[in-house]
């Protein structure tokens, strides 16, 4: 397995965590084995060590990995699980996702398809990424006061430059990721 990581970081560019890439390289997903090796995999990218022991794995998940695993056995309080908006809103995963927020993990939406996603997954879907690189700031800030009236919280992705660092933070943003 090829892994990678990028910080996440607060609004004082405190790194709060690392939003973990990995390619599966052969391994089937779909076998609750290979999903194990997977997941140990991923969350060594991050270590064990001290300096990394406050900061969490933005870790993507598959609908068959939940499907194959459903609670995965890594502690809540390391990993915050990110789902596909696609996937999420399967029905088959909907118990899956209750059992999870239910033993304390953390979810994060990804690939939102615009500001007119379904907001009733931010029952379950504390975090939300917004996508920098393909939203503009004008669907931004419309979708912005629905996800905090749902109590979530936005992740600023891809955030190219200090400038749209600095917007995001005017905006409410709290989380960021990107090269800037």
């Amino acid at each position: 397995m090829l892994a990678s990581r990028r910080p996440v970081v607060d609004a004082t560019l405190r790194v709060t965590g690392y939003r973990i890439a990995y390619s599966q390289n052969g391994l089937a997903a779909d076998r609750a084995g290979a999903v194990l090796k997977l997941l140990d995999d991923a969350m060594s990218v991050i270590g064990g060590d001290e300096p990394y022991e406050s900061r969490v794995a933005h870790l993507p998940i598959s609908r068959e990995s939940l499907l194959a695993v459903g609670v995965p056995p890594v502690r809540p309080d390391r990993v915050i699980l990110r789902l596909d908006y696609t996937e999420a809103r399967d029905p088959a995963l909907e118990k899956v996702l209750d059992r999870l927020v239910y033993r304390g993990y953390s979810l994060e939406l990804d690939g939102l398809p615009g500001p007119d996603f379904d907001l009733r997954l931010l029952d379950a879907f504390g975090t939300v990424e917004i996508d920098f690189a393909t939203w503009t700031g004008a669907e931004i800030t419309a979708v912005l006061p629905k996800i905090f009236e749902r109590r979530a919280r936005p992740l600023a992705t891809n955030v190219s430059d200090h400038d749209q660092f600095e917007w995001a933070c005017s905006q409410g943003f709290d989380l960021f990721d990107g090269p800037f």
